[in-house]
C-alpha cells in the first residue's frame, strides 16, 4: 500500500567498489532531504502518536512540524546515518569506520535465515555471491489517512486519493527533484529520458504519484 503514495528510491554505483562509501551515502542523503525536508513534507508523513490530538487541541491556526513525522525506517540513508548516531538534516560526511561497519552488519545480516530479508531490502542480488554490492534502495513513506481525511489503505490506488497526495506534494518535490539534478523538460522530451546522476551513483526513482504528474503533462 505505501507504494501507492510513498516513492522508491533505487540507486546503482556505476564507479569501482562497493556502493556503501561516506561519500555515496552523502550523496543519497541529499536526494532523500529533499523529500524530507519539503514544506509540506509534514502534513503528508507518517505521523507520531500524538501529534494529531495536539493539533486537534491547539487554539488558533496550529499545523504540523517535523516533529510530528516518524523516522522512514526503510531508507537506507536513515539505517547508516542513525546506525553512526549522526543527524541527517545537514547530511554530514560520515565516519568511514562507521560506513563499513554497518554495511558489514548487513552482510552478515544476509547469511543469517532470521535477518535475511531486512538486510536482503538494502543489497542488490550481487551482494549473495561478491560480498559487496553495487546497489541499494530506500522506500519513503508518506502517511494515510491524511488529518481531516478517512481515505482506508485499500483506497490509496484511488486516482482521487492519490491526486491528494500529488497536488499537494509531489508537485513542489518535482520541481526540487529536477533543479537537484540540472534537469529541464523540454519541447516533446521529457527530462526522465536522461540518467539521474550523483557522482558515480545513478538514481532511479519509482513512484505512482510522482509519475502521473508527466502523465497528464504528455
Amino acid at each position: 500500500d505505501f507504494y501507492s503514495i510513498g516513492m522508491v528510491l533505487m540507486y546503482q554505483n556505476h564507479g569501482d567498489g562497493d556502493i556503501f562509501t561516506p561519500e555515496n551515502l552523502q550523496r543519497m542523503c541529499r536526494v532523500e532531504r529533499l523529500f524530507l525536508s519539503s514544506a509540506s513534507y509534514p502534513d503528508f508523513c507518517p505521523l507520531v502518536l500524538g501529534a494529531s490530538a495536539r493539533v486537534r487541541s491547539a487554539s488558533g491556526e496550529v499545523g504540523f512540524n517535523a516533529s510530528d513525522c516518524q523516522p522512514q525506517t526503510a531508507s537506507v540513508v536513515e539505517l547508516f546515518y542513525r546506525s553512526a548516531g549522526m543527524d541527517l538534516a545537514n547530511c554530514g560526511l560520515l565516519a568511514g569506520s562507521a560506513v563499513e561497519a554497518t554495511s558489514s552488519q548487513l552482510y552478515t545480516d544476509l547469511a543469517n535465515p532470521a535477518t535475511f530479508q531486512q538486510a536482503g531490502f538494502y543489497l542488490g542480488r550481487d551482494a549473495v555471491s561478491g560480498g559487496r554490492t553495487q546497489l541499494t534502495r530506500s522506500l519513503l513513506q508518506l502517511g494515510y489517512p491524511l488529518y481531516g481525511r478517512t481515505d482506508t489503505a485499500s483506497e490509496l490506488a484511488n486516482p482521487l486519493v492519490s491526486a491528494v497526495y500529488q497536488e499537494g506534494f509531489y508537485k513542489q518535490l518535482e520541481q526540487e527533484i529536477l533543479q537537484h539534478f540540472d534537469q529541464k523538460h523540454a519541447f516533446l522530451r521529457s527530462a526522465y529520458w536522461n540518467t539521474f546522476m550523483i557522482g558515480s551513483v545513478e538514481v532511479v526513482i519509482n513512484s505512482a504519484p510522482y509519475f502521473s504528474i508527466e502523465t497528464e503533462r504528455t
